[in-house]
Order: C-alpha cells, then structure tokens, then sequence
C-alpha cells in the first residue's frame, strides 16, 4: 500500500530550479533511498517532505495533502525526521533531548515538558512521554545514557540520539538526511543495522538521504537518483548501478 505519493513536485529559488516535476512513491515497510552528486536536491525534496518549504505539486501521506500543512502538524500524520547536522541541546540530558519529539502530544507545550518536568505531580500526557522516550532509547541502546548531558557523548551516538527523538513521536515514515554522515565505518554498521530494525521489527518505513553507497545498497528496497533537481532513475539497487545515465551523473561517462 502507497503510503506517501510525492506528485510533480517543483521548487524554484529565485532563477535556480533546485527541483523539477519530481514523482514518486513510497510503500508500507519501505526503505527508500535517495541519492545524487551535491547539489541534486536532495535535502530540498525532504525539506519540502517535512514542511520547511511549499513546492508546487502535491505530496500525500496516506491520501492527505500536506503541501501547505505546518510541519509541526505533520508528526500527527506520522512523519518524522532527522537532520544532516546534529541539532541537539547540548547542555540537556539525553532523555531531554528525546522528549522534544513527543511535543505535539502534549498539551503543555515542549519547553515546560522537556526543560521543566519532574517526576512529582506530572500529567499523564508527560508520564506518557516519558516512557516513550526511554522504549526509544531502549530501541537504540542508549537507555544507560538517558540522564547524561548529551554533550558527553560521542559523535555516533549524538547522531542516535537524535534517531531517538523521531522515533518517540512512533512515526510511519522517518525521513533520514544523511544518518551515517561523520560516522566511524563501525558506527555506520551500527546505525545501518538499527534502522533496519526500525523498518523489519517496528514497522517504520524510511526516506533516507546518504552519501555512502556502501550503506544505500545494504538496506534499500528501492533507489531514486536526483541530478540537478531531476529524477533520472528510480529501482532496486541492481537496477540503479546499471544505469548509464546514474553512472554518468556520478563519474561523468558517457552514456
């Protein structure tokens, strides 16, 4: 079952066309790559995804229309995402950092729930939270780290952590901009095999942007390539590297 159907999406920015008439789709239980040189579009089109622009076209998730929706309105529809640079607060706790995910569920708002909570007369709502906060954490192995200020630690789990705070909202579909980027090639294996689980064991499917093809053709069912704002090929991974016009675009052959 098509579970997001992105429709002739465009995207101008003054004379640039950063993206032109791209269509695709994504199913149920999907891990759906999207790659590309520097500069294809790519962040663009999950930024048009998530809300921070309003292309033309139409982009639907399960039959809604959320080209114009807010993008804090959009984790209610399931959508949920992680950023290319770490965007954390690194003077909080790491469980604090998690819980910013579950703001939309919580009548009290994210600043009071997440900076201020304590345990002693909460809501149910931030009870609630809470312990999705640590299922999440619990997913991603990072449970012992929930107290400590997110700022101690590593790099690779820093980038987990804020794989937590998507996960807490129990998203359908997880958007991932570059997870792996900055990675050690054993936190790559690591983060590659828990996003698996995510999509085997937890049902979430996943739109990733990555750079590192080693990683793209391990997980991915399906592969889009961008050049220039365009979509110039879309299959499994087999297909994708056969490609001549995806070769040309990463090493400049002839097609």
């Amino acid at each position: 079952m098509t579970l997001l159907d992105v429709n002739n999406v465009s995207l101008a920015f003054g004379g640039v066309q950063a993206l032109s008439d791209v269509t695709f789709t994504v199913e149920e239980g999907e891990i759906f790559s999207i790659i590309g040189p520097n500069g294809a579009g790519k962040t663009t089109l999950l930024n048009c995804i998530s809300g921070v622009y309003p292309p033309t076209g139409t982009i639907r998730m399960e039959g809604v229309e959320i080209v114009g929706m807010k993008p804090h309105k959009r984790p209610k529809l399931g959508i949920t995402r992680t950023f290319q640079n770490i965007a954390l607060f690194p003077t909080e706790s790491v469980i604090d950092n998690v819980l910013v995910g579950s703001d939309y569920m919580l009548r009290s708002g994210v600043l009071r729930t997440c900076l201020y909570w304590t345990p002693l007369g909460c809501s149910a709502g931030e009870a609630r939270a809470r312990e999705a906060a640590l299922e999440a954490l619990g997913i991603l192995g990072l449970e012992e780290f929930a107290d400590a200020p997110v700022a101690d630690l590593p790099y690779g789990s820093q980038k987990r952590v804020e794989l937590a705070r998507a996960m807490v909202a129990k998203p359908k579909l997880l958007l991932l901009d570059e997870p792996t980027a900055g990675m050690t090639t054993t936190e790559k294996q690591e983060l590659t095999e828990q996003v698996k689980v995510l999509n085997a064991d937890h049902g979430v499917s996943v739109v990733m942007i990555e750079h590192d093809m080693g990683v793209v053709m391990k997980i991915s069912h399906r592969i889009m390539v961008l050049d220039f704002g365009k979509k110039i090929a879309e299959g499994s991974p087999a297909e994708v590297t056969d490609n001549p016009k995806v070769r040309k675009a990463y090493l400049g052959e002839e097609a």
